[in-house]
């Protein structure tokens, strides 16, 4: 209960350019896949589309099809509309 997906804002700011793929500290984050993981950002005005981050490539945001299977990485706390 409380678990809900990052905001594409949200799920960029954990990355940091000066590591290597995933960009993630490791002693933070540990498992974290090279793969691409939704984001709760859709894509208006067509909301089957939402953003993906990609953890292999440092500058690849890419859209995707909601019906597409890429990873989750959920968080707990209260959304804030401003970053969707």
């Amino acid at each position: 209960m409380g678990w809900r997906l990052p905001s594409v804002i949200e799920l960029k700011s954990v990355q940091d350019p000066s590591l290597p793929a995933p960009f993630v500290p490791a002693t933070v984050f540990t498992g974290i896949e090279t793969a691409f993981f939704w984001s709760a950002s859709s894509i208006a005005p067509d909301l089957t589309l939402a953003w993906a981050v990609s953890f292999l490539s440092i500058a690849d945001v890419d859209r995707g099809a909601k019906v597409q299977s890429f990873r989750a990485w959920c968080v707990r706390g209260p959304m804030q509309e401003s970053v969707y």
